[in-house]
């Protein structure tokens, strides 16, 4: 993880534990970011996602620093309706520099990543 920029460490961070929760995490630009990339999560139980990847975290034996990174950048995330699916996003993680391991030389392009059901409401 680089250490040097702050906000990157922490998307990393929260990036790893939602992936190590299997979740897919994608880089998504909500209502109002103006094409601005963020973490985000496409889910059936949007319940589940900050559980799960808080269990994922302990399971990792995460610092008592790390935990508390952690909680602080996953409170205030955002929500979307894609049908019978949710998307989960947290506009200050931005999606920039993270290391997506699934999609290294692919760029996060919004449409691609979602659902058919969201795709078809965004088009």
């Amino acid at each position: 993880m680089n250490t040097n920029d702050p906000s990157r460490f922490v998307a990393q961070l929260v990036y790893e534990y939602l992936t190590s929760a299997g979740f897919d995490v994608i880089a998504y630009s909500g209502r109002g970011m103006f094409g601005r990339k963020c973490l985000a999560v496409v889910t059936a139980d949007p319940l589940n996602v900050i559980p799960g990847a808080l269990v994922a975290a302990l399971d990792a034996d995460a610092s008592k620093e790390e935990l508390a990174t952690f909680a602080d950048a996953v409170n205030g995330a955002k929500q979307d309706s894609m049908g019978r699916d949710a998307v989960i996003y947290w506009e200050d993680l931005s999606a920039e520099g993270v290391q997506f391991e699934d999609h290294e030389d692919e760029e996060h392009e919004e449409a691609d990543e979602l659902p058919l059901a969201a795709r078809k409401m965004w088009a």
